[in-house]
């Protein structure tokens, strides 16, 4: 058994890539495992120190002028699978990282034992079919539940990627077309759930109950750091600032172990998922009400 982990990194993020890297080589095995990160190759990488302390392949690739965020990390994606030649792909987002050992070969016995993907899951209710694709509600709800991987940590055989010619762009997500591909085979979609998050910073009141997007730790064996808002001078996840002394710690001890212990994190209660996702879907109705009340020019061009 081999094991290819793709791992796309943005130059400005060394911080939290740098917890990333320390974090999967103390609880992975070396031996059938290659870990690659792939990059824009007009960009100058900033992490040849660690390329040469692991010993790590980076490969640049070529990435369309205007392309941004997800894009560029299915593109980058789409290049490398042409070039993987062991019998597992792992996607890891520069954020997502093993807080425990045997993750990976449990996420492997989990794809042996029939399953077509396996990973960490996302939270909230599955969206009814009837809603198309490119509503907000189906981008926000249908990829956001227990019943679909993310590319931050998703592992399948190379061979369903080539035979099934999944395009990494093919989908309102990087890499959901993984997981969706594999529900119309009707192969199992199977992973680790998020147990447990950060707790809010000193003073700050918001029930932690309702994160399901910061500082979060999957199984008891993944942490994955918070997506969709990387900057170029550092890796700002909390725009709010609420768990900042929590994701502060996690690049500054260059991993998430310690929240595993009962004190430093908050355990979800699983069985308030619907409350959870009401909460988020008002949260994002009060945030499109809110800017188009303050750009109402666009509707008067």
């Amino acid at each position: 058994m081999s094991v290819t982990a793709l791992v796309a990194y943005r130059p400005g993020t060394r911080g939290i890539f740098e917890a990333c890297v320390e974090s999967v080589f103390r609880h992975t095995p070396r031996d059938g495992f290659e870990f690659r990160v792939i990059y824009d190759e007009t960009h100058e990488l900033d992490i040849d120190d660690l390329i040469c302390r692991f010993n790590f392949r980076a490969t640049g690739y070529p990435v369309p002028e205007g392309c941004y965020g997800s894009f560029i990390h299915g593109t980058l994606l789409n290049h490398a699978v042409k070039e993987v030649q062991s019998d597992y792909l792992l996607t890891l987002d520069s954020d997502c990282f093993p807080v425990a050992d045997g993750w990976l070969a449990e996420l492997v016995g989990m794809v042996e034992k029939g399953a077509g993907v396996a990973g960490i899951l996302y939270p909230w209710q599955p969206i009814p079919p009837t809603v198309l694709k490119g509503n907000i509600e189906r981008r926000i709800r249908e990829r956001h539940c227990w019943n679909n991987t993310h590319v931050a940590c998703q592992l399948t055989k190379i061979s369903f990627i080539i035979d099934h010619k999944i395009d990494y762009m093919a989908e309102d997500d990087t890499g959901f077309a993984v997981p969706l591909t594999a529900q119309k085979l009707g192969l199992p979609v199977v992973g680790y759930r998020a147990v447990r998050c950060g707790r809010p910073n000193a003073g700050v009141n918001f029930d932690p109950e309702f994160n399901r997007h910061v500082a979060l730790i999957y199984g008891d064996k993944v942490y994955h750091h918070g997506g969709a808002t990387q900057t170029v001078t550092g890796y700002k996840i909390d725009r709010d600032d609420m768990f900042s002394q929590t994701t502060d710690r996690v690049i500054a001890e260059k991993g998430a172990e310690w929240l595993l212990e009962g004190t430093n994190s908050h355990s979800f209660a699983l069985d308030r998922e619907e409350d959870v996702a009401d909460f988020k879907m008002r949260i994002m109705y009060d945030e499109m009400r809110k800017f188009l009340e303050t750009h109402d020019r666009l509707f008067n061009s």
